[in-house]
Formats: C-alpha cells, structure tokens, sequence
C-alpha cells in the first residue's frame, strides 16, 4: 500500500506456490494465480476502509504453533491510520500483479497468453483494475 498525494494505492500480488520447491509453467499454476486475481476485484466493490479491517483482523497467525504477525512491512498503527485517510474520501486504487517466475517470456504458450488476456480485459472491463505480469526474462 502506498499513500500518495491524491489517492492510496493497493497493489495486490498473486503468486502460485512451488510445490515441492520446483516451479513450472504448467496452465494450471495460470490458472489459480489468474482467478486469484479475478476474484480480487470484490475489494475494488466494497469501500478500502473494509479491506484494511479485514487485513487488521488477519494480522496475527500462527507458524510452528507460534504467534507472529503476517505484516512484512509497515505497523498495525499505520494500518489503522490509511482507515482515517480513507474516511476524508481519497480514492482507492488498485492493482493487480500475478508472479510466475517459473516461466520465461521468451518461451510463454498461447494458451497461458490467451489467459492472461482475458483476465486483465476481465479485471479492466469490470472494475478498472491494470494487470502487471511478472515472469522470468
């Protein structure tokens, strides 16, 4: 999340886990980020203030049965602050990144392209959302 001058932008990364620890470039692994994705677009529906209560009410989890925080950057404080920028009306924008760093741009199949077009014209057409494709050079 970042606070600029005149609006706070969200931006969303989808990634598939390497199971195994062995990433791919199966279809299916495009499939699950690009849903992941799509069905982001719920939070654009609802207002930000919503979005970051839900982040302030997963912020603690547990990892081999210990408590710590799923914050990697930024305080709970700074969360709470963005609900009170919120409320004086900024905009919100956000924006989607899906993360493949198993597959190579040089060797992406039509099928896996043809996916992530129709979910960025999905994301674009119903919610205004740009999509960011991060893979490998």
């Amino acid at each position: 999340m970042k606070l600029k001058e005149n609006k706070i932008e969200i931006e969303l990364y989808h990634l598939k886990y390497a199971n195994g620890g062995k990433v791919t470039n199966q279809i299916g692994n495009f499939y699950e980020v690009c849903g992941q994705a799509q069905k982001s677009i719920r939070w654009k529906q609802k207002n930000g203030e919503e979005f970051i209560s839900h982040l302030l009410r997963r912020i603690i989890k547990k990892r081999n049965n210990e408590e710590c925080s799923r914050l990697e950057k930024g305080t709970k404080e700074e969360l709470q602050n963005l609900i009170g920028v919120m409320q004086n009306k900024i905009p919100v924008e956000f924006v989607n990144y899906i993360v493949q760093p198993g597959v190579s741009s040089a060797n992406i199949s039509n099928e896996i392209l043809t996916l992530l077009g129709v979910t960025e014209n999905y994301l674009m057409e119903y919610a205004q959302i740009a999509l960011n494709i991060v893979v490998n050079k």
